[in-house]
């Protein structure tokens, strides 16, 4: 599901410099479709070197299987929130819940593990940037404890395409940075996200720091009751 990509950052090493993407000028509103209840998603996961291209598997292989979702609930309210989607996974006990706000934002959720609901602006005017200081992070690695100053940025860049089992997707491209400090440097984590408003999903995100690789989740298949 859409956090599980989350899990597998911990694959790649950290480094100082993020590489983001770039602005796309041409960035009309597109209109969002509410998933049907009977639509199945499946995503695939691969990676890509610092140039966008794909590494092949026998170089770097995130091990993560294709993900199986299924649209089980579609334009009901939950936990507070109204005009949602309720996603089960074929393959483990996750649920994911998105809510689709009026001015075009999603409001993300899973079940049993998250007490809110995290909001991706979508929405926003493109070239905006949202700036938020976040409780520091703590804990201990390798017996030894840490406190990292962290804050984050959401910046909408434009419009772009992502391509799909012969399908072109338009999509609102979103760019998330995570800024920790940690003795005395700065480490930066990125995030883009391609959200397709035509199907009412992510078609395709990026995590990673600016090592040498980055993991992708994209749609692979789509599959509607229509």
């Amino acid at each position: 599901m859409l956090q599980r990509s989350l899990v597998a950052l911990l694959l790649f090493p950290a480094s100082v410099i993020l590489a983001v993407g770039h602005p796309n000028p041409s960035a009309a509103p597109l209109k969002t479709h509410l998933p049907k209840v009977g639509t199945m998603i499946v995503n695939t996961y691969y990676v890509t070197d610092s140039s966008g291209a794909i590494v092949p598997k026998s170089k770097v292989d995130p091990k993560m299987d294709d993900d199986t979702l299924h649209v089980v609930l579609s334009g009901v309210a939950l936990f507070g929130r109204s005009n949602c989607i309720e996603l089960v996974a074929a393959a483990h006990s996750d649920t994911s819940l998105i809510s689709y706000a009026k001015n075009g934002d999603l409001y993300m959720r899973t079940v049993g593990r998250d007490s809110d609901w995290s909001r991706l602006p979508f929405g926003m005017p493109r070239g905006k940037i949202i700036r938020k200081q976040l409780p520091n992070d703590t804990g201990n690695v390798f017996l030894k404890e840490y406190n990292m100053p962290h804050s984050r940025t959401w910046q909408v860049l434009g419009n772009d395409t992502v391509s799909s089992s012969g399908k072109i997707y338009h999509c609102v491209k979103l760019q998330i940075v995570d800024i920790r400090e940690w003795q005395g440097r700065i480490w930066k984590q990125g995030m883009l996200y391609w959200y397709a408003p035509e199907i009412g999903y992510i078609a395709r995100m990026n995590f990673g720091w600016d090592g040498p690789y980055f993991l992708n989740q994209q749609l692979k298949v789509l599959q509607n009751n229509e």
